[in-house]
This record gives C-alpha cells, structure tokens and sequence, in this order.
C-alpha cells in the first residue's frame, strides 16, 4: 500500500471511534433526560397519585392481611370500592366524550338560577 492510502485508512478508522464515541455519548445523554423527564412527570402524574392512593388504601385494609378474613369481607372492603372507583371514572370518561356531562351542569345552574329568582320574587 501506499503512503496515501496508509493515511487514509488511518483517517477512516478514527472518524469511524470518533463516530463510535459520539453515538455512545449521545445515546447516554439521551437516555439520562428520558429518565430524567420520566422522573420529574412520574412526581406529578395522575399515576402516580393512584398508585400512592391505593397502597394507602390497602395498607390501612386488615381485609388484605388477615388470613382468616372471609371472601365476603374481602370482596366488601377491597374489591368492590376498587370496581366502584374504577366504573366512576369510565362513567366520567363516557360523559366528557358524549357530552352529557355539558348537559348536566347547564340543568343544574338552570334549576339554581331558578331558585335565586323565585327567591328574589319572595322577598319583595
């Protein structure tokens, strides 16, 4: 080979570590502020409010750590206020999308603003 394509060669292997560090280095900094995000949002997030909020719900359940508990006491204290909570928050969800929850609240300041005016005629 000649002294050129020596050099050359030379030149291509370390653009290509070169490239190799800074792939690495990028792909580190990358991860360090996807954890980073996910950390600062998981603080906030709805999740983890749920999360935080069930294990202090089961916590103070003696239910879910007495051994001699019955099904029914289980299902009582744990399992239906779960499945309620969780059909209350399907219901919501159906009623922004359909917008009868819009509906609802025009009914009720409806039936209040009634109320204020009937009571206004009542006092003159």
């Amino acid at each position: 080979m000649t002294e050129r394509a020596m050099r050359m060669r030379n030149e291509a292997e370390k653009l290509s570590q070169l490239d190799e560090r800074l792939k690495a280095k990028i792909q580190n900094e990358v991860e360090a502020n996807l954890k980073k995000i996910i950390e600062e949002r998981w603080n906030v997030s709805k999740t983890k409010q749920l999360v935080v909020m069930t294990q202090q719900f089961l916590r103070d359940r003696s239910a879910l750590f007495d051994k001699d508990a019955s099904e029914l006491r289980y299902r009582s204290e744990i399992v239906n206020l779960l499945l309620a909570g969780a059909f209350e928050m399907t219901e919501r969800s159906i009623w922004l999308k359909t917008g009868e929850i819009e509906n609802e609240i025009q009914k009720c300041k409806g039936m209040i603003l009634r109320r204020i005016l009937m009571s206004g005629q009542n006092l003159e």
